[in-house]
């Protein structure tokens, strides 16, 4: 009986191209912290900064059946909800390191459902650093802000700006919640995605120096003088890996078989030698 060779085209083939065909494949993310609705922030690892904006209250509700939490602002006094506290923006620390340099992602699932005037944005999700967005370094005092800023338009539906230019680069199609996500990756910048679909690449930031520390932060961040109000069903911060990372693995994996089976090989021709 033949004994197939560790040298076939099977062996080959695969060693030759499984580093494309896994390049191909979307890897997980790993979600170094998240927010999911329906109960306080800092019951889960937020911590909640009050800032200079009065008469915002935040509590949890549900819409349609998705818990969520609902910030809201009322001008010029309001009592607040049961149970609701005054509250505006809610963040955690984050480390910085050279693993953001594989990308990295910030993501948040919400609705505006009272806007103020202009239309004004003032929701925000954004991720405050003393590092480029590939995880350099800045000098001195030197910070970005990489974020994105929610607002309502006339007809009642979510419209979606970049901090540092705050216009409508996206409107939701309807009323509803919607799903945004900044992006970075290596090669391409920060872009900017909502519900799925490619909406701004090639986003820089804009610079800030109000922080010591790198945080991400969401919440209501401005003190405009008239009403608002949104729901947060969800905020994630991830770790991209890049595919050749997982693709060197599979090269691993495929010498380790490639070793293997030049030992079986071996022992096979041992045993069938006359």
């Amino acid at each position: 009986m033949k004994t197939p060779s560790p040298h076939s085209c099977f062996f080959r083939c695969g060693l030759l191209f499984a580093p494309l065909l896994i390049s191909s494949i979307p890897l997980k993310a790993e979600v170094l912290f998240s927010y999911s609705g329906g109960t306080d922030p800092t019951g889960q690892g937020w911590t909640f900064y009050p800032g200079n904006v009065d008469n915002v209250q935040a509590h949890a509700v549900t819409i349609e059946g998705l818990p969520v939490w609902q910030i809201s602002y009322e001008a010029p006094v309001v009592t607040p909800p049961p149970g609701g506290t005054t509250h505006s923006i809610y963040y955690r620390a984050v480390q910085a390191t050279d693993r953001f340099q594989e990308g990295w992602s910030l993501k948040a699932t919400m609705e505006v459902t009272i806007g103020g005037v202009n239309p004004t944005f003032s929701n925000t999700v954004y991720y405050l650093s003393s590092y480029d967005a590939d995880g350099t370094p800045l000098s001195g005092n030197n910070r970005r802000i990489y974020g994105i800023t929610f607002g309502l338009n006339a007809q009642g539906r979510t419209i979606v700006g970049l901090a540092g230019n705050d216009i409508a680069v996206w409107t939701a199609p309807a009323a509803g919640f919607i799903e945004v996500e900044l992006r970075y990756e290596p090669g391409s910048g920060i872009s900017l995605y909502a519900n799925d679909t490619l909406v701004s690449s090639g986003y820089t930031g804009t610079s800030t120096t109000t922080a010591s520390n790198n945080y991400i932060l969401w919440g209501r961040s401005t003190n405009w003088p008239s009403r608002s109000e949104a729901h947060w069903a969800n905020v994630e911060f991830s770790v991209i890996p890049e595919p050749y990372t997982a693709s060197l693995l599979l090269l691993g994996l495929g010498g380790y078989l490639y070793t293997r089976g030049r030992r079986s090989f071996a022992k096979s021709s041992d045993r069938l030698a006359p």
